[in-house]
C-alpha cells in the first residue's frame, strides 16, 4: 500500500481553501443574525405604526452586506425607504412592508439552509 503525499502547494491550497469556507460560513452566521434582529424591530415598529423607525431599520437592511442572492431583499428594502419618505398611500407602504418581510423569510432560509448544510458536513 503506498500512501499518497500531496505537495506543500497543494496542502497550502487547501488550507486557503479552507479558511475561505470558514469566513463564508462566518458571514452566513453573521448575516442571518443581523438581518433576524432587524427584521424583528422593523416588524414591532409597523405594529405601532412608527414609520420613522421602519424606514431607518429599512435602510439598515440596504446596509447589511448581502450575499448576492439578496437582490430581492435589498431592492424590497430602497423600494419601502422611498414610500415612507414620498407621499404614498397606506395600502403601498403595506404592500412594500409585506414584500420586505417575505423577502427577509426567503434570505432567512437560504442562510439557515446553508449553517445547516455547514454543521451537517
Amino acid at each position: 500500500m503506498t500512501t499518497a503525499v500531496l505537495p506543500v502547494a497543494a496542502l497550502s491550497e487547501v488550507s486557503t481553501s479552507t479558511n475561505r469556507l470558514g469566513a463564508d460560513a462566518r458571514r452566513v452566521f453573521d448575516f442571518a443574525d443581523v438581518l433576524s434582529t432587524r427584521l424583528d424591530v422593523l416588524v414591532e415598529a409597523a405594529q405601532s405604526e412608527n414609520w420613522t423607525e421602519v424606514r431607518r431599520c429599512a435602510e439598515a437592511i440596504t446596509r447589511v452586506d448581502l450575499p448576492r442572492a439578496c437582490a430581492e431583499l435589498a431592492s424590497s428594502a430602497a423600494q419601502l425607504c422611498e414610500q415612507i419618505a414620498r407621499p404614498a398611500s397606506r395600502r403601498d407602504v403595506q404592500l412594500s412592508l409585506a414584500k420586505l418581510i417575505g423577502a427577509g423569510a426567503s434570505a432567512l432560509e437560504v442562510a439557515r439552509t446553508c449553517q445547516h448544510d455547514d454543521v451537517a458536513e
